[in-house]
């Protein structure tokens, strides 16, 4: 008798699982009559019973990927050629964060998409990578069993590092925004980053300087702007560590001279600038990556080289195709993206009289 554990995955689960298998064999197989290996090698090889490899089985014949042949077995469908130029070449599988997550931040949105874009140039097919299992043998399985030519992992988590060193032994694998050691890894360098926007910030003399949760979370990002600060000889950033905190110091006439934040809080500090009614002109608004469509607000952005660190990323992987011996290398990138202003602002404002800097007329 079979003992079941706590986490048994779902049937949808386990059917995914043997779909993702069939389907690699079907790509690489393309255009070829090729038998696909029997109920009793599978069910012990994806770890599955015969009744779901059955159910999977018959919704890739409905669907014209197989064909079976009563006595013989199932192959894959020859007729099944649609871009089978492309069909023999790399399949590429992205995963982000734990494999489970639906909703993701602007960032990782404008990493994948930058990826994906670079993946596919060069002719690469992308298999994204959705995790069931929980351990790291079971996801192990689950990966490898996809039949990848290399894998691209983007922010895994922190407890994934030993499981991620196991699969860089069995395939070409660069991470992306988490280091792990002895794996081929690329970061931006966050520290810089923040550095950089504090310093234009306290060069244009606007020294009270509020940050958005997102920045007070972000450590390394938080090591520059420090820096910026101590070297301007300046106290630090306003201690406003949430909006609840930044909505009562302006409404006990503590207001901010610029406030940084990223993308995904435009809506929550446009709401606090039209509560209070306050102007870009005295509270500069400054948004990390771009500026939010809909943001009534002229800000400064800074934007970060995504289209160039994603170009890098994909050719360090093609690198590791061709030569699976290299050495592994961790790459920091600073980006060589100067601050820019939006939303119909030819020049920066300056709050200050002394300034060379001359505020727009229509900065308001």
């Amino acid at each position: 008798m079979v003992k079941k554990s706590s986490r048994t995955p779902e049937p949808m689960g386990a059917q995914t699982k043997v779909r993702n298998y069939l389907i690699s064999l079907i790509f690489r197989g393309a255009g070829e009559s090729q038998k696909i290996p029997s109920y009793n090698e599978l069910a012990p090889k994806l770890g599955v019973a015969r009744s779901t490899l059955q159910l999977a089985i018959k919704q890739l014949i409905d669907e014209g990927y197989l064909v079976g042949k009563v006595g013989v077995g199932t192959f894959v469908n020859p007729a099944f050629n649609t871009h089978r130029e492309l069909m023999h070449k790399p399949v590429i599988g992205m995963a982000f964060g734990d494999g489970k997550l639906v909703y993701h931040s602007y960032y990782i949105w404008m990493l994948q998409a930058a990826m994906g874009v670079e993946v596919v140039r060069r002719g690469w097919h992308i298999h994204p990578v959705l995790i069931n299992g929980y351990s790291d043998d079971a996801v192990a399985e689950e990966i490898l069993a996809k039949r990848l030519d290399a894998l691209l992992w983007l922010k895994p988590p922190d407890k994934r590092g030993a499981l991620i060193q196991r699969l860089a032994a069995e395939l070409p694998l660069v991470v992306v925004d988490q280091p792990v050691k002895g794996v081929d890894g690329f970061s931006f360098d966050a520290a810089d980053n923040g550095y950089r926007i504090i310093r234009r910030l306290l060069t244009e003399g606007r020294r009270r300087i509020a940050l958005s949760p997102c920045l007070w979370s972000n450590e390394k990002k938080m090591e520059g702007i420090r820096r910026a600060f101590t070297e301007a000889g300046e106290k630090g950033p306003l201690p406003l560590r949430n909006f609840d905190e930044l909505e009562s110091a302006i409404a006990a006439g503590q207001r901010p001279e610029a406030v940084v934040f990223n993308p995904e809080e435009t809506d929550q500090l446009m709401a606090l600038y039209a509560k209070f009614h306050l102007t870009a002109r005295e509270c500069l608004p400054v948004t990390c990556f771009f500026r939010q469509t809909g943001a009534n607000l002229p800000m400064l952005v800074q934007p970060l080289a995504v289209d160039s660190y994603a170009a890098r990323v994909v050719a360090r992987l093609a690198e590791r195709l061709g030569n699976p011996a290299l050495p592994p290398e961790h790459f920091c990138m600073k980006s060589d993206l100067d601050l820019y202003w939006a939303g119909g602002v030819e020049e920066p404002p300056s709050i200050h009289p002394q300034s060379s800097i001359r505020i727009p007329q229509n900065l308001e």
